[in-house]
This record gives C-alpha cells, sequence and structure tokens, in this order.
C-alpha cells in the first residue's frame, strides 16, 4: 500500500509540472499580451478587432474583387486599446494564418514586413481568416474569423 501512494505522488508530480504550456526555456515577458488586433491598408484603419469584438465604426469584413491585391500592415492593442509597438527584427514572434478556403484567396508576407501580409482575391466567394501571432510555433493571439468575400 505504501508502494501505490508513493506511485500516486511521482505520477501526480510528472503530470501536473509537464502539462504547463509555458516552456521551460522561454520567460513570460517573451509573449505578447495583445487584446486586439488593426489592419490597416495605406494609412486607413480597415479592421478592427478588441477583445473578440468587431468595431462596428470600421468594415466587420475583408471586400475584395477576383484578382485584387490589398496589402495590410498589423498593429496590435494592449488592454487598453493602446498600440503595441512591434519589433521588425524580432524572430521569436511570427505572423500566421489560418484559411478556411484557401480556393477564394490567398495570402503571402510581405518580404523585408514581418508585421504585413498581401491577400488576393483567388475566386468569387466567401471564407474566412484567422490570424495569428506565433511565439516560438505557439500562439500567443488569435483573432476570432474574420469573414472574407471575394466578388
Amino acid at each position: 500500500m505504501k508502494y501505490f501512494f508513493i506511485f500516486i505522488a511521482l505520477f501526480a508530480t510528472f503530470l501536473f509540472s509537464s502539462c504547463s504550456d509555458d516552456s521551460p526555456t522561454s520567460t513570460q515577458e517573451n509573449h505578447i499580451e495583445a487584446e486586439g488586433i488593426l489592419l490597416v491598408t495605406g494609412n486607413q484603419n480597415y479592421l478592427k478587432i478588441f477583445q473578440a469584438k468587431f468595431d462596428t465604426t470600421l468594415f466587420n469584413k475583408i471586400s475584395l474583387n477576383k484578382n485584387e491585391n490589398i496589402i495590410f500592415n498589423v498593429q496590435l492593442l494592449d488592454e487598453k486599446e493602446n498600440l503595441i509597438a512591434l519589433d521588425t527584427n524580432d524572430t521569436d514572434h511570427t505572423l500566421d494564418w489560418v484559411i478556411s478556403d484557401n480556393s477564394i484567396v490567398t495570402i503571402e508576407k510581405i518580404e523585408g514586413k514581418p508585421w504585413a501580409f498581401k491577400i488576393s482575391g483567388a475566386s468569387p466567394g466567401s471564407t474566412f481568416i484567422e490570424i495569428r501571432i506565433n511565439h516560438e510555433g505557439h500562439p500567443d493571439f488569435k483573432t476570432p474569423l474574420i469573414p472574407i468575400e471575394v466578388k
């Protein structure tokens, strides 16, 4: 019976110490604590999401025509909706996305601009994108699904 309790204690210690999302080699201060995202094209704010809610004073979807391209710069917002300074030399954090239907749009990174992307209308239809800010391979921030319409 004594060995059974020792086994349970060791198992519980292993279980609780190995289920943490934090890597032992990364520190908490390396994570981006974003509460929102702002997509900017040219000098115009295009789409804003804060605490998973779309700002209704701007666009609430991405609309473009077939064969049209839009370049977006990504800006992140903190808990007070202030812009978070993004380091262009940061190699620990990367911009990424998940597209629901790759036949509707394509997305490419912009060379030399780690916080920008180009979206292109491939065929008419609707799809969604989830924008992510990854830290060492796992998302620190994810948007809700953003609707995209190609005409």
